[in-house]
């Protein structure tokens, strides 16, 4: 912890120390600031679980949080499939990772928080 930080305000405030306690949503405390936008991610679809889980290790390896998860119904096409779950912003640097692995993904679909998918073109 660094003083003089928010952080660090914080956990003072927490402590009962007799400072204001910080500005903003910092650590938790305080009303809950309002999101006006749905959470975007990524779904690569993968044609096993097998390959799901290599693809998902190698973006884990590279620093990416990745989730290995059963494909929706309405995006599995034939038969079960798994997908690994990225953000958003992850896109880009995944593809790269990806390709340079030898592991090249059977479709993407972009999700939103309303659970509607659509197809990516690759």
């Amino acid at each position: 912890m660094r003083r003089g930080t928010k952080e660090g305000q914080c956990i003072d405030w927490l402590r009962g120390g007799n400072g204001s306690f910080p500005s903003g949503n910092f650590c938790g405390a305080g009303a809950p600031q309002e999101r006006n936008h749905a959470m975007l991610y990524y779904l690569i679809v993968c044609r096993s679980l097998t390959y799901a889980q290599r693809t998902a290790a190698a973006l884990e390896r590279a620093g990416i949080t990745a989730r290995v998860l059963r494909s929706p119904k309405s995006i599995a096409g034939e038969g079960c499939s798994h997908s690994v779950k990225i953000s958003q912003r992850n896109l880009p640097d995944s593809l790269r990772i990806l390709r340079q692995v030898g592991l090249a993904p059977k479709r993407i679909y972009i999700t939103a928080g309303d659970g509607s998918y659509q197809e990516v073109a690759l």
